[in-house]
């Protein structure tokens, strides 16, 4: 019986990793040098990095870097963190203002669309991700 318990638990454990693993509830930095934004390419260098319930997207610039923290509100969608495909979407806020952000992964790539709604028209960045780093 005691054996049992231990299995059981063990098998919940185990559980529990293959979930977190494959929903994309991970800490990661996402590494990008190109972005569009409403359709135009421009040469940004940019990072993406998920801490806990923050993400932050920091503009690389020569002299200065610049960043904004979104807070995670919620997430949804299925990731796998061993060959980086799948779709998760985060809702965001940032002084008070919504944001989305999806992880698409496929077999040719990496794309992240931060989408910021609005009453006319959303804008929207598309980042093409060249790597992704886990903490």
């Amino acid at each position: 019986m005691k054996h049992m318990i231990k299995g059981a638990l063990f098998l919940l454990l185990l559980m529990s990793f293959e979930m977190n693993a494959q929903t994309g509830n991970t800490d990661f930095t996402l590494h990008s040098e190109l972005v569009q934004v409403n359709g135009y390419d421009t040469a940004i260098s940019s990072s993406i990095k998920r801490t806990g319930n923050v993400i932050r997207w920091t503009q690389h610039a020569a002299d200065q870097d610049h960043h904004l923290d979104f807070v995670i509100s919620d997430s949804s969608g299925d990731w796998d963190i061993t060959t980086d495909i799948g779709m998760v979407t985060y809702d965001l806020m940032v002084n008070g203002l919504p944001f989305s952000l999806s992880l698409t992964g496929q077999t040719t790539g990496i794309s992240a669309t931060l989408t910021q709604p609005s009453n006319t028209q959303a804008t929207q960045y598309i980042f093409i991700i060249d790597s992704i780093t886990r903490s």
